[in-house]
């Protein structure tokens, strides 16, 4: 995406908007302090606060139904034609009272802009390009603002005098909505749609979005009293600054050159902060900061202001120049933090919510908060007087509450990020069935010719715990599942055993003799669950069916509910079946062996002679039936089985099932054994798929694997049982952001969160070597397949980086993430940064650098000479242990062969040799390259 285009053309509108509002600003404050004084201030804001209300419910209409920038384009015509209209008035028929309703307005004026302009932003720019480069944008408004009133003071005479200033305002929006009509027809596919349409396409007009339902978002809360909060300090402020300019200066002319002057300076200073410090503060520091800085330096500026005030009195120049002082602190820092920090907030809302919060936020809360500013305003004038220091004293309070909102919105932003990188997917349990839409969506599932359908609609009828339930499963059971639903019928039977027991008894003994198996088995299982007398019957029956599953069944029933004289029965039947040549047979007996507890002794014999069969399915077989809890004398059996790929993982899990024989998957994953990558990939898997306090000590004594593919495998298996080890696993929480998320209270004592940050950090230091050979053999002739290894090396890097991550701050968020950063969309990848960004603490916040740039290749010029030699040495014999990869070794090889003039050749590494566990590749490519007939052998094998 590129993004120059868009950031210029925004600021352009910012530009465009601040001429115009510096030459409405200056003549509509200057005429009305000239006519009714700054006493009369406080009203106007009163009525911002009405005009707020009627703006925000016709902008709420116009929202709906046209896109942001054609609603934009409407109110620019009908503001051009106003302003034309007021200089005429005011020049000819010396109407000077319209000062008034235009003071009125001009506050809405503002807030209303910058959302019509963040609003496009948010389309245009995703939310780490927009904190970054929104402040250039706010800069075109800073300097439109400035050009303006340094303007205004020539234009006076140009003009015929100050109400012509709204003739140039008037002249500025037909500008502004020039560059708006350019914005769009540039990005129409962005900027010609409905906001509220979220982004699978599915429009929001069916769920109208009220203010109530803005409410219960918290973030949208949040934002909307920090604009507030903002809006009445920054109202007071000026409405010092505006009051005691009026006292020191009572001549209109010099009025309205301070207040051109002021402008001048205010935003003279909010350029050059906008462009040269704001970008960078909030690329290194973040909301964190953005949302607080404002705040913080108002407070000391207020108190700075009160405690002057005190020793040389209110109406001191000092105290003036402090004023104002504050007032462009205000102003610089709300351009430069707060404006790009709540505009990057508001991209953490919802799609169909994110306009309209914007909307009412800026159009009723801002006014609202105006509103109350003038009620204020007018108690202190009848009390105190605007004066004395009790108007700062409420400054310094409103600030104090505005900063506690910032520290609010930063940790809830972090929380909306998250929720927005979830996975959405139905949970059947959430839903309510009632006698309209939804009972009938799963009445006319239940009637479909699908099997897939009707299963779903049998699931959603007994987990949605519907009061007619049973009565319609036992219908359905009875009278409408036919050929083609018997997977729905038997799960219509076993919902039924736990609304029913009565229907569910009789209907299941009827279905033990369905002609379909799968309906038998459920009919079997459902009298198991009841404890009916039938079903140790009904399994013996069942014993020597002719379907597998059903005779499994039938022995697991047995099992629970039979006697000896049935579990006699299975023994008889399994034992048959393992002396069978036939391997399909042998594994029926493993199953029916594994489906109830046997006789010990029996049961030995049983699983002991099928774990020493041929046939690798049978081993699995007798693997998933064994329990060594029941039976520890077979755990020698089951070791073989860890070095074939075939059985591997369910051997490893036959191990971790039992806590005993889990010491045999520690040896396993001991760093210095000579385990197999599939054994210890397979031993890993087990622990992480058992859990629990025992599974997560082994892994974390495992951790330091000398295969680093085996390793990331060790950390993912870390942070998926970390929960489980922990019974509360730590993590950042919202109220205590700055606690360690990684101080783990697990059973070792160790740091976990440490420990992780130490293993995050030897991968990047990694990554980062991995993009500096890359960089200097880019440039050779037979590179290509060398670069693609080092690539894939750069990628296990930032997969390890993550699971590193996901110890500390939790496998979910890190999984959401991950796969975030997968997808094609820019913004969804910025999403998933910005979370890191605000989420990520000390030592970690390098590893946002490094997925930022994730399958960005890092090229550079090719270096020659003994550097270049001396890095493909160190990646063919790797003497320190850092690649530890023959795949890459075997592909520096083969670029160094097709690239003459590198500085080292193949024949250089005739006499090199390894005991390295895989190595042989490598041998192997260089006897190839050098047309040795015979590849050198090497321990260890290939």
């Amino acid at each position: 995406m590129n993004v120059r285009p868009r950031v210029l053309l925004l600021a352009a509108q910012g530009f465009a908007f601040g001429l115009l509002l510096a030459w409405v600003t200056v003549p509509a404050n200057t005429i009305f302090l000239d006519r009714f004084g700054s006493n009369l201030l406080p009203v106007t804001y009163l009525g911002a606060a009405l005009a707020g209300a009627g703006t925000s419910v016709a902008l709420a209409s116009a929202l709906r139904r046209r896109p942001l920038a054609a609603v934009a384009g409407r109110i620019l015509v009908g503001v051009a034609t106003t302003l034309a209209g007021i200089w005429l008035v005011v020049a000819l028929a010396g109407a000077t009272w319209l000062s008034f309703p235009v003071l009125v307005v001009l506050p809405i004026a503002l807030p209303v802009g910058f959302m019509f302009v963040v609003g496009q932003a948010g389309m245009l720019l995703d939310v780490r390009v927009l904190k970054v480069l929104y402040p250039r944008v706010i800069a075109g408004f800073a300097l439109g603002f400035t050009v303006g009133g340094l303007a205004a003071g020539p234009l006076l005479g140009i003009l015929g005098g100050i109400e012509g200033l709204f003739a140039a305002a008037a002249a500025a929006a037909v500008v502004l909505l020039a560059v708006v009509h350019r914005t769009v027809r540039s990005f129409p596919a962005e900027l010609s749609v409905l906001e509220q349409e979220d982004e699978g396409g599915d429009a929001a007009s069916s769920d109208p979005i009220t203010l109530r339902s803005l409410a219960a978002n918290r973030l949208v809360v949040l934002v909307m009293a920090f604009q507030m909060l903002s809006q009445v300090e920054s109202q007071w402020l000026d409405y010092l600054v505006y009051s005691r300019a009026a006292a020191r200066y009572p001549d209109p002319t010099d009025l309205a050159t301070f207040v051109g002057r002021f402008s001048a300076i205010a935003y003279g200073a909010d350029i050059l902060f906008l462009l040269l410090v704001a970008g960078v503060v909030l690329r290194r520091f973040g909301l964190r900061l953005g949302l607080s800085a404002n705040p913080a330096a108002v407070m000391a500026m207020a108190v700075s202001v009160v405690v002057a005030s005190a020793v040389q009195g209110s109406g001191a120049t000092l105290v003036f120049v402090l004023v104002v002082a504050a007032r462009v602190t205000d102003m610089v820092l709300s351009d430069g933090t707060t404006r790009t920090s709540v505009g990057a907030a508001y991209q953490a809302i919802p799609g169909p919510q994110r306009l309209a919060a914007q909307s009412t936020t800026e159009s009723l809360a801002v006014p609202v908060a105006i509103g109350i500013s003038g009620a204020v305003l007018l108690v202190v004038q009848a009390t105190t007087g605007t004066a004395g220091p009790t108007l700062l004293v409420l400054v310094a309070i409103v600030v104090g509450m505005w900063l506690g909102c910032a520290i609010a919105i930063y940790r809830t932003y972090r929380q909306h990020l998250l929720a927005g990188l979830r996975h959405r997917f139905l949970e059947p349990e959430s839903l309510v069935l009632d006698e309209h839409g939804s009972l009938e969506a799963v009445d006319r599932l239940l009637a479909s010719g699908d099997p897939r359908d009707v299963r779903l609609g049998v699931d959603l009828l007994a987990d949605a715990g519907h009061e007619g339930a049973a009565v319609q499963l036992a219908d359905l059971v009875r009278d409408r599942l036919g050929d083609g639903h018997e997977v729905a019928h038997g799960r219509a039977l076993r919902h039924l055993g736990t609304l029913h027991r009565e229907h569910a008894l009789t209907l299941a003994a009827d279905a033990l003799g369905h002609p379909h198996p799968v309906v038998r088995a459920a009919a079997l299982e459902t009298l198991v669950d009841l404890d009916a007398l039938e079903a140790a019957h009904g399994a013996e029956a069942l014993l020597h069916d002719p379907d597998p599953e059903v005779q499994v069944a039938a022995a697991a029933a047995i099992g629970r509910a039979g006697d000896d004289h049935g579990r006699r029965l299975v023994v008889d039947l399994a034992t048959e079946l393992a002396t069978s040549p036939d391997p399909v047979s042998r594994t029926r007996a493993a199953a029916l062996a594994g489906a109830g507890p046997l006789p010990p002794a029996e049961e030995a014999a049983l699983i002991g002679r099928l774990l020493g069969d041929a046939d690798p399915a049978v081993a699995v077989a007798a693997l998933e039936a064994l329990s060594l809890d029941r039976l520890p004398e077979l755990a020698p059996l089951v070791l073989p089985w860890l070095e074939e790929r075939a059985t591997a993982a369910t051997a490893a899990a036959a191990l971790a099932r039992s806590e005993g024989a889990r010491a045999q998957l520690a040896r396993v994953l001991d760093p210095t054994g000579a385990g197999s990558t599939a054994a210890r990939l397979a031993a890993v898997r087990a622990l992480r798929d058992v859990g629990g306090p025992d599974a997560w000590r082994l892994l974390r004594e495992a951790a330091d694997q000398p295969d680093r593919d085996v390793g990331l495998a060790v950390l993912r298996a870390i942070a998926a049982t970390n929960d489980a080890a922990t019974n509360d696993a730590p993590r950042p929480t919202d109220d205590d952001p700055g606690r360690d998320p990684g101080a783990s209270g697990a059973e070792d004592g160790q740091d976990l969160g440490g420990w992780a940050s130490e293993q995050v950090a030897a991968d990047l230091a990694h990554a980062e070597r991995i993009a500096e050979v890359r960089s200097a053999v880019a440039g050779l002739e037979g590179a290509p397949m060398l670069l693609t290894a080092l690539d894939d090396e750069l990628a296990l890097a930032r997969d390890r980086v993550l699971a590193g991550l996901s110890i500390r701050y939790g496998a979910d968020a890190l999984d959401r993430v991950a796969f975030q950063l997968d997808q094609e969309s820019p913004r969804v990848q910025a999403m998933a940064l910005e979370w890191l960004d605000v989420t990520l603490q000390g030592p970690d916040r390098p590893a946002i650098a490094l997925l930022e740039r994730a399958g960005a290749n890092a090229g550079g010029p090719r270096q020659a000479g003994s550097v270049l030699a001396d890095v493909l040495r160190d990646l063919v014999e790797d003497p320190h242990g850092v690649w530890r990869r023959p795949w890459l070794a075997a592909c520096t090889l083969l670029a160094i062969a097709r690239s003459p003039g590198c500085g080292v050749e193949v024949a250089d590494f005739r006499g090199f040799t390894t005991e390295r566990t895989g190595w042989a590749i490598l041998l192997e490519t260089r006897d190839a390259l050098l047309d040795i007939p015979e590849a050198t052998a090497v321990a260890g094998g290939t």
